[in-house]
């Protein structure tokens, strides 16, 4: 009984250590397997990683290339830029240095007279003598000329008298009226033509009454010069020449008093020309 007692524990006691034994080739197995795994998953890891920073270095690439071209289009906006911005300034530089250039002086031939009467009634008339010359290389043509002569302001400004010319000019600029008439002007020829204005006496006595010099008025002369180039289209707008003179009577010093009496004739009167006189394009 004792034996079969001994050989029965023997038999437990080796299962016990076979079972563990075999427990532990398991369990080695088992890690080596899961090394195995952990080695896979961390080469793929690394694989990732290469991956990503050689995709990053080619989104580097891409995008420094993208700023680059777009770099290069902008250099070949700008120059396209700087190309036709020189053709325009050579075309205008053509156009001014051969198209017509129509200058005009004036000479004071009949003073200002209050005696005069018009078909509007009495006014002040003045004759002035136009010379007109073509100065540029090429031939003006439909050149017009006009004058007039207003009060100046009571706060010693020409502003009517330039309102009056903007409003005449202005409406001359496109006028197809001024494309039809008009007389031809050759380079460096010359045109002399005397020329006839009036102011109203209802006007001239209304500045009167609101003149800084008790009982007096003054004057300036405006006018313009409208013309157009041979080789531009039809439709251009016309070339001007605006002038602006007061009138005085000449002092001592280089200066003049404007101012006169509204009777008889102002025979003191002279054209006087100042910086602002002349503007032209």
């Amino acid at each position: 009984m004792d034996r079969v007692l001994v050989c029965t524990n023997i038999v437990v006691a080796f299962a016990t250590v076979w079972n563990a034994y075999l427990t532990r080739e398991a369990i080695d197995s088992n890690n080596q397997s899961s090394f195995q795994t952990l080695n896979q998953m961390r080469s793929q890891g690394k694989s990732s990683l290469r991956n990503a920073i050689a995709t990053n270095k080619l989104s580097k690439q891409a995008q420094t290339q993208s700023e680059l071209m777009k770099n290069q289009l902008d250099a070949l906006g700008t120059s396209a830029d700087a190309a036709k911005s020189a053709a325009a300034t050579a075309s205008k530089s053509l156009e001014v240095g051969n198209r017509p250039w129509v200058k005009i002086t004036h000479r004071l031939v009949k003073p200002l007279d209050f005696n005069f009467v018009g078909g509007m009634g009495p006014a002040a008339s003045m004759v002035v003598e136009d010379t007109l010359e073509n100065v540029g290389q090429t031939v003006a043509l439909h050149v017009l000329s006009w004058e007039d002569i207003i009060p100046i302001d009571a706060d010693y400004s020409a502003r009517t008298a330039l309102a009056r010319q903007k409003e005449w000019c202005d409406a001359n600029r496109n006028s197809a009226q001024t494309r039809t008439v008009g007389s031809v002007l050759f380079p460096h020829a010359l045109v002399v033509q005397n020329s006839g204005m009036a102011a109203l006496m209802t006007k001239i006595n209304a500045a009167v009454a609101a003149s800084p010099i008790k009982g007096k008025v003054g004057f300036a002369m405006v006018g313009c010069v409208v013309y157009r180039s041979s080789f531009e289209p039809l439709n251009t707008p016309n070339h001007q020449t605006r002038f602006i003179y007061d009138l005085g009577i000449p002092e001592a010093g280089g200066v003049w008093m404007p101012y006169v009496f509204p009777t008889g004739i102002a025979s003191e009167l002279r054209l006087i020309s100042t910086f602002r006189t002349f503007t032209a394009d």
